[in-house]
């Protein structure tokens, strides 16, 4: 099984791939680690930015079957799998609530709304199936 590590870098939470999404490849599974963090960003006093997150584990499928665990353990949701089976998912973090994404990125010809072969060529995430986790 896959681990895939979900960071927190001072003002957002990134893949440790660097990447938007990941891919599961020949795993049917993966383990989403949702690293905990506690961070205020103040200024003269004011509190200009506030960002709290106790940790998770998520364990994924490719078909979306979501069991998403606290630091302990303990259960915090449950979410039966598709028919479907997807290539990737995508992670997003905002708000206190955990969207899961499964689906595919897409190259997209931008042909011919482009200056050259630079701009001619770019890619696009197609979201499948999505499951929103409210945490507190």
């Amino acid at each position: 099984m896959k681990e895939f590590v979900y960071s927190f870098n001072g003002s957002n939470y990134y893949l440790d791939t660097m990447k938007d999404s990941a891919a599961f490849g020949a795993e049917e599974k993966a383990r989403l680690i949702i690293e905990p963090h506690d961070y205020e960003l103040n200024l003269s006093g004011e509190v200009l930015r506030k960002s709290s997150c106790g940790g998770y584990k998520a364990e994924i499928t490719d078909r979306g079957e979501v069991y998403l665990l606290d630091m302990e353990n303990n259960p915090v949701a449950h979410y039966d799998e598709t028919q479907e089976k997807h290539r990737e998912f995508r992670v997003e973090l905002k708000q206190e609530v955990l969207c899961i994404s499964f689906g595919h990125t897409e190259t997209v010809d931008n042909y011919p709304d482009c200056d050259g072969e630079y701009d001619r060529w770019s890619t696009r995430w197609t979201t499948d199936y999505e499951v929103k986790i409210v945490i507190v």
